[in-house]
């Protein structure tokens, strides 16, 4: 979610966007609603079973996993700020949840997102991407639904965060709690 200004007068100084601005986006996230996990990519990487593999860069264009499996609907989408004390951790940060009073107050501009996919809501496949999607519209009937198919969905909306991982294999008998904190 970057945001970049532009000044079309090369003797100015380009302008910049305040720490409000970026809290207000991250607001504007949370309130949304409609944010969805996904899970993609069942078919093997190239070189995935070389020694050292490493998964490659997500693409800056994408706009759907491949071979999307399903979506789950986020289940706490939260303002967050760095904490040292905080109760959540995250690429070795931590963070505490706050208010939206606070948030505003504390210029905040991290989101967390959080949900949990249990055994019997997604098939039990090898995965290799994780994506945020925001404005999902599902299909008449699905309204309401929080597990996705790809035939439950109208409109995929907007790939918003897009993670190209090694192989992970949900298990038919376990369930499954993705965390995401992104910055707005």
């Amino acid at each position: 979610m970057a945001i970049r200004a532009v000044s079309t007068n090369i003797h100015e100084r380009l302008p910049i966007i305040t720490n409000t601005a970026h809290c207000s986006r991250a607001l504007a996230f949370v309130e949304q609603g409609n944010v969805f996990f996904g899970i993609g990519k069942t078919s093997p990487w190239e070189k995935e079973t070389e020694e050292g593999f490493i998964p490659p860069e997500p693409d800056l264009d994408a706009e759907n996993l491949e071979e999307l499996v399903g979506l789950k609907k986020a289940e706490r989408v939260s303002l967050v700020v760095p904490d040292e004390n905080g109760g959540i951790e995250y690429a070795k940060q931590r963070f505490r949840t706050v208010s939206k009073e606070e948030g505003l107050r504390l210029k905040s501009r991290w989101v967390l997102i959080e949900t949990t996919i249990y055994f019997e809501e997604l098939p039990p496949v090898a995965y290799r991407q994780i994506g945020l999607f925001s404005r999902v519209t599902p299909v008449s009937g699905k309204e309401n639904s929080n597990v996705l198919l790809p035939k439950d969905i109208k409109d995929i909306g907007i790939l918003e965060v897009l993670n190209n991982r090694k192989p992970v294999t949900r298990q038919s008998d376990t369930k499954d709690t993705y965390i995401m904190i992104i910055e707005c």
